[in-house]
């Protein structure tokens, strides 16, 4: 029995049950394949793009405006991040790409956008394990995450 198989098998009898998709940062890129092949197959969720309970935190703190100015502030400031971010993917710069990833996704968490977060913590751990080859894709997923992120938040604020 493959490994691939006996991942297989053991997502198929956890079911609906089975834990969230764990971060597989440094794992080989068909296991990383198969795993989210696996979990798509079984309707594994993805990060949310907002974080309902941290609007609601912040929203809470007294200033009905505060949510509103917490994601302007993100996302006036996180385009020259990003922008950092893609040439050191580029370049294949792992101190950098560890370094850009690590602010927005610390950004991102403390705005209530989770998917843009662990997006970007995916990045960071590639980064911090030398693996320049999985940067590219790992920075198009961020990008995406923030994209989608920016259409919802205007969906949801007005």
């Amino acid at each position: 029995m493959t490994w691939i198989s006996a991942l297989s098998r053991w997502m198929k009898e956890s079911g609906p049950k089975a834990a969230p998709v764990p971060n597989l940062a440094g794992a080989p890129d068909e296991l990383v394949a198969a795993v989210q092949g696996l979990a798509s197959r079984m309707g594994a969720a993805e990060p949310k793009l907002i974080d309902a309970a941290r609007f609601a935190e912040l929203a809470s703190l007294g200033d009905p405006s505060l949510v509103r100015h917490v994601t302007d502030t993100f996302f006036s400031t996180v385009p020259a991040q990003v922008s950092k971010l893609r040439d050191a993917v580029a370049s294949g710069d792992a101190t950098a790409v560890r370094g850009f990833a690590h602010t927005i996704k610390g950004g991102a968490a403390s705005a209530g956008f989770p998917a843009a977060s662990e997006s970007a913590a995916a990045l960071e751990d590639a980064a911090r394990a030398g693996e320049a080859h999985r940067f590219e894709a790992l920075f198009a997923r961020l990008d995406s995450a923030l994209s989608r992120t920016r259409v919802a938040v205007d969906d949801h604020l007005g």
